[in-house]
């Protein structure tokens, strides 16, 4: 492998682009009988409102921004809703999948917009097996939306892409459908820890993509945040359709990760990401070395900081509360292996 193609696999983390992140908007999917609609947690993080186009204001009720995953509530149940595929069954390399979705709204058709392609891999970025990487097309507007297989059920969610424009210098080329969803492997053991009834697809059989779409759009919603403000949540009342649904959580902080490289002393550092996985991507991309690791995660309403040795072979991280506090932390982590002089490299605060 090239120095130039390992440095741009190290930066894939920074290369990721969240399909809502160029629109106050996205898509999402109903299950339990119209009750609750999936998306990302990217497309609802920090909203005031959220809009559920034809089913009036949304209520985030749960979600897990490690995976990326948030379960919202209508106003108004949607008409109808979609199945997952079995886990006994699990999506296959080569399998044909089917997007539905609403990208780049205000530019395209309000109606849903349908892309076709394969599962390309059953990971995505350094085999997180949490994603599958997938050749439809997705654009912004896509995020949360249902990835289907030829009998129509839900094999994934539509989350990411990579960003051609800026991995050309890295390797001189365009990736082409370069996408990403989340499996649903790892999204119905979250509808089971809230108790949310869903339906499971009892029926394999191929149909034309044409049936799938007539079927399924339906489900399928459009999503607007009308205005995002950090640090807070949603405060109607919950409904409860299960012992285990939560009340409208405090609304998720900001997330950040800072990485080094022993070998080279190059480092990275992100702040105030949507999740601890979008914060550790961020960082790793910031380093740009093949032996970038992950050396402090730094939570919500946290600082943290980095020092190294001047020749950066030797580093000490830390994390607090206050800003100097976590610079000071740092600094004495780094002098313990008195291998020379420490200087902090980088540090900064959490929203």
């Amino acid at each position: 492998m090239s120095l130039k193609l390992m440095a741009a696999v190290c930066a894939l983390g920074s290369l990721l682009v969240d399909i809502s992140a160029l629109a106050a908007s996205g898509t999402g999917f109903a299950v339990a009988n119209g009750r609750i609609v999936i998306t990302n947690f990217h497309v609802v993080q920090g909203c005031t409102s959220v809009t559920v186009a034809n089913f009036g204001t949304g209520v985030v009720r749960a979600a897990d921004p490690r995976v990326d995953i948030a379960i919202v509530e209508p106003e108004r149940p949607v008409n109808a809703s979609l199945h997952f595929r079995s886990r006994a069954n699990p999506v296959k390399l080569g399998e044909e999948i089917i997007t539905i979705g609403f990208p780049l709204k205000g530019l395209l058709s309000s109606n849903p917009i349908v892309t076709t392609g394969i599962v390309a891999s059953l990971s995505g970025i350094r085999d997180d097996p949490t994603r599958l990487q997938i050749t439809a097309p997705i654009q912004p507007g896509n995020s949360g939306g249902p990835v289907l297989d030829r009998a129509g059920n839900v094999v994934g969610i539509a989350v990411s892409k990579l960003n051609a424009l800026k991995l050309l210098p890295l390797t001189g080329d365009f990736p082409q459908n370069v996408n990403f969803a989340i499996t649903s492997s790892v999204v119905t053991p979250i509808l089971d820890s809230f108790s949310i009834r869903y339906q499971v697809g009892t029926d394999d059989k191929e149909r034309s993509v044409s049936d799938i779409v007539s079927a399924a759009s339906s489900s399928v919603v459009s999503l607007e945040c009308l205005a995002r403000e950090a640090s807070r949540a949603p405060t109607a009342a919950p409904v409860t359709p299960g012992p285990n649904w939560p009340t409208p959580l405090p609304w998720f902080g900001e997330y950040g990760a800072i990485a080094w490289d022993r070998g080279t002393g190059k480092y990275g550092a992100s702040w105030n990401q949507s999740s601890p996985k979008r914060a550790e991507e961020a960082a790793l991309g910031e380093c740009v070395a093949s032996g970038c690791q992950i050396v402090a995660r730094i939570g919500p309403r946290m600082c943290g900081a980095l020092a190294t040795t001047q020749d950066g072979t030797r580093a000490g991280a830390a994390w607090r509360r206050d800003r100097e506090a976590a610079r000071l932390a740092a600094f004495e982590n780094c002098r313990k292996d008195q291998a020379g002089e420490c200087v902090i490299r980088t540090t900064d605060c959490n929203r």
